[in-house]
């Protein structure tokens, strides 16, 4: 049996103070996702277990599935929709602040994180499963610890469990491509934070204090995908969350918020990079909401 989701506070949103306090928390018996009109955009990155059940949900505007022994790694500012989920669904989630995960940068540059970017989740074995489960028992035993080292013994338990999962996912999907992905995190960092702004390749490697040729190289030998393509589609994805969720604001206003001088302008960059006009995309989606 599914149910469709309702407006409530999940847990990550309860414990936003704590999770910035802590820097690491791991709730258990999560029964839903977070749920926004908009959209949910994490502010923390968020590991999950998927005990029982499944959830349907969209993930940056493109359908996702999460079934029992599944785990997902969703870095801070992906979008989340909740589309359904069973009534036996149950999930563990270990949620790393912000601040936290600046911290590990430094010193986790093995780290593929491009990987979870694309795609978040993947399917652990049995043994995987009981693995990663003690691993996040460990970490709430050292949350409950009453010593000042209590903060490196986090920051090395983290460093275990991402070890821990990069492997699993290796071993499960060998055809992967394990690449070092650290510029590509700043820039997807740098886009989400800017892509108002600018939606020029030049703009984010001054940012980055790099020449737009080298800039674009290394984004493309790291990703497969060139910078201009990831700007259009995270502008392109953004746009379409307004889109579908901002029914009383008119087009006109969608595009002033997204920094585009004009109305013509932002439908000409739409039409380009999502292959219909926004106008049409708004008409589908209401279309099928009604359905």
């Amino acid at each position: 049996m599914e149910k469709q989701f309702a407006n409530g506070q999940h847990p990550i949103a309860a414990m936003q103070d704590l999770i910035k306090e802590e820097g690491v928390v791991v709730i258990d018996n999560v029964t839903t996702l977070p749920t926004e009109e908009q959209g949910y955009t994490s502010p923390s990155l968020v590991i999950s277990i998927c005990h029982s059940g499944h959830v349907k949900c969209q993930y940056d505007h493109l359908p996702k599935e999460f079934k029992a022994h599944d785990i997902s790694v969703v870095a801070p500012k992906h979008l989340l929709n909740p589309v359904e989920v069973s009534e036996d669904y149950r999930a563990t989630l270990l949620v790393v602040s912000d601040k936290t995960l600046s911290l590990m940068r430094q010193h986790a540059s093995h780290r593929n994180i491009l990987l979870y970017h694309r795609t978040p989740s993947f399917h652990l074995t049995d043994s995987q499963y009981e693995s990663i489960m003690h691993l996040c028992k460990l970490m709430q035993s050292t949350a409950m610890l009453q010593t000042k080292n209590k903060r490196v013994l986090q920051m090395h338990l983290l460093e275990i469990i991402f070890l821990f999962i990069d492997e699993f996912r290796f071993n499960n999907n060998p055809d992967e491509k394990i690449s070092n992905s650290t510029l590509f995190t700043q820039f997807y960092d740098c886009l989400t934070d800017n892509y108002r702004e600018s939606r020029e390749v030049k703009y984010y490697a001054q940012k980055l204090c790099l020449s737009p040729k080298y800039f674009s190289t290394v984004i493309r030998q790291e990703t497969g995908t060139s910078a201009s393509r990831w700007i259009a589609d995270y502008v392109v994805m953004r746009a379409k969350q307004m889109l579908a969720h901002s029914g009383s604001k008119s087009i006109q206003q969608i595009s002033q918020e997204m920094g585009f001088p004009d109305q013509a302008t932002f439908a000409r960059y739409f039409k380009t990079n999502a292959g219909m006009p926004p106008r049409v995309f708004r008409d589908k989606r209401r279309s099928t909401k009604e359905e």
